[in-house]
């Protein structure tokens, strides 16, 4: 078994954050500006810290053209980002070798509630999001080990428990 490389980090972090918990806050900030509200097709969004702009446009059922990322496809991004990163960490927190990780999200929205058509009821299957997670253990690695690492990051990856709605949100919205 190899040492972590994060274990040392995380106990200084949870020293940190029992001295003051405001440290344990991470924020992340988005904005996204339309200079010209009339076109609803595209549009752009960026990150505060660090500074990262990506252009957006709407899903090609609702008229994009498929050249940049619509909003469900960030969130889709987000979610294999963050669970890819959170299986790292806990296996190299637990000294769990991994020759790969490939993880596949696939957000399905219904557009009847976007174009108004709200007078059908969805079938369940018809959105949601779904989670595909392959592991490739290294040679030698307890099965047994891999697999509560995966049960442990289900458990504590961030935007998945966001999306389960672990996360309140406030809305303030004004005319000017």
């Amino acid at each position: 078994m190899r040492e972590s490389k994060l274990r040392p980090l995380f106990a200084q972090l949870a020293d940190e954050c029992r001295a003051d918990h405001h440290k344990a806050i991470g924020e992340m900030v988005a904005i996204s500006d339309s200079p010209d509200p009339s076109n609803f097709i595209r549009w752009t969004v960026r990150s505060v810290h660090p500074h990262l702009e990506i252009p957006i446009e709407q899903h090609e059922r609702l008229g994009g053209s498929g050249s940049a990322p619509c909003p469900g496809t960030l969130i889709a991004m987000a979610l294999a980002a963050c669970m890819d990163g959170t299986i790292r960490m806990i296996a190299d927190s637990r000294g769990v070798e991994l020759d790969s990780i490939h993880v596949e999200v696939v957000n399905r929205g219904d557009m009847r509630a976007i174009i108004g058509v709200a007078d059908e009821v969805p079938e369940p299957a018809d959105a949601g999001i779904s989670m595909n997670i392959e592991v490739v253990p290294s040679p030698g690695q307890d099965r047994g080990k891999v697999a509560r690492v995966l049960e442990l990051s289900e458990a504590s990856s961030a935007v998945l428990l966001m999306l389960r709605g672990g996360v309140p949100i406030t809305t303030n919205a004004s005319i000017i």
